[in-house]
């Protein structure tokens, strides 16, 4: 829920129905603000949130506002601290390693290891995590240092790693994966930068509201950060134009089903939708949630709309081409991406 101009002037009022307060820093409570109000609104946000500060407490962005309960990270936490975890105890039981072997900057993957970018750097493997499908790297490179999560496959277990990396001194996350092209013009092996994802997962009600019974957002739109999404086509567009590779803004559908998405795939293109995987929309919202800016850099893995899924009738030629934009490409822009550290924001 983004709140506009029209309504902003309500949340003064909102506090009436607040069940609990806390007290927060002017910092915080400017974050907290510009999670819920629409860019040209943040001047006038920062004045309330600071107003309300110098009376030493701000509301807690928690509040009953058009029947919807806002959901923020501390409450994540909180539940599960109440029942006796610590930070750590989360973060070894997400991601198989303590808070403070976690660098910046992250690379999250589904299913692709650093062997697949070799060139990305030097990785020392640490461990697995409770979840088998997690594993984690350092990477050492001469420009970044950088931590390598593979989460596994699907929207649950990236929104877990990725709602872990909060208690982390993670500052920004670099997703890395395939996606399915459902354009004509985007070819197998070309790198796609999702404007956003469409939500088509399970997952991410439990995390958009502190009600499940309010929590449907199913064909809701998430979006990456603003600054590292810029960033991200600002420095694919200069590396791609060097390569001669193709890339490509994504509109994206995330899914939860390879099997059945076929049969849904009119439907899925009348949404606008020219890309199609499966965990960006939970990994999107799991990031701003934790107040952590995130970008995503896809491989396009196969094209339904030409008769080339991922079942049948990809070339040799064009699978070959598309290690070859992955190894060669992908770590120059991750490296680039992650060489500037005064370029992202928290703007959302």
């Amino acid at each position: 829920m983004r709140i506009t101009g029209i309504t902003i002037r309500n949340i003064l009022r909102a506090h009436a129905q607040i069940k609990e307060r806390i007290w927060y820093t002017e910092e915080k409570a400017y974050r907290y603000a510009k999670f819920f109000v629409t860019p040209a609104n943040t001047d006038e946000w920062k004045k309330i949130s600071e107003k309300c500060t110098k009376y030493v407490i701000l509301f807690k962005i928690i509040f009953y506002y058009g029947g919807v309960l806002i959901l923020i990270y501390q409450d994540l936490i909180s539940g599960m601290e109440r029942l006796g975890s610590t930070k750590r105890d989360i973060c070894m039981h997400g991601i198989g390693i303590s808070p403070e072997k976690v660098h910046e900057n992250v690379i999250i993957a589904p299913w692709w290891e650093p062997s697949y970018i070799p060139d990305i750097g030097t990785a020392e493997y640490l461990s697995e995590s409770d979840f088998p499908s997690v594993k984690v790297w350092n990477i050492t490179s001469d420009t970044a240092e950088m931590t390598y999560i593979k989460a596994g496959i699907g929207a649950p277990v990236l929104m877990e790693a990725i709602l872990t990396l909060g208690v982390t001194s993670c500052q920004q996350i670099v997703f890395i994966g395939s996606v399915g092209a459902l354009d004509d013009n985007i070819g197998i092996g070309d790198i796609v930068i999702p404007e956003y994802s469409v939500c088509g997962d399970g997952a991410s009600r439990y995390i958009s509201s502190d009600s499940l019974n309010n929590g449907d957002i199913f064909g809701e739109k998430a979006y990456p950060n603003t600054d590292l999404f810029n960033k991200s086509k600002k420095v694919t567009e200069r590396i791609c134009k060097e390569k001669n590779v193709k890339w490509h803004l994504g509109r994206t559908f995330s899914i939860d089903t390879v099997f059945a998405q076929f049969i849904h795939l009119d439907e899925i293109l009348n949404m606008g939708c020219n890309t199609i995987e499966m965990e960006t929309a939970a990994s999107f919202r799991a990031a701003r949630l934790a107040d952590i800016p995130i970008t995503a850099l896809f491989s396009v893995s196969d094209n339904t709309v030409i008769n080339k899924s991922l079942i049948n009738s990809r070339t040799q030629e064009e699978m070959e081409y598309r290690r070859y934009v992955r190894r060669e490409l992908f770590p120059k822009i991750i490296l680039d991406i992650f060489g500037n550290k005064n370029v992202v924001s928290l703007s959302i």
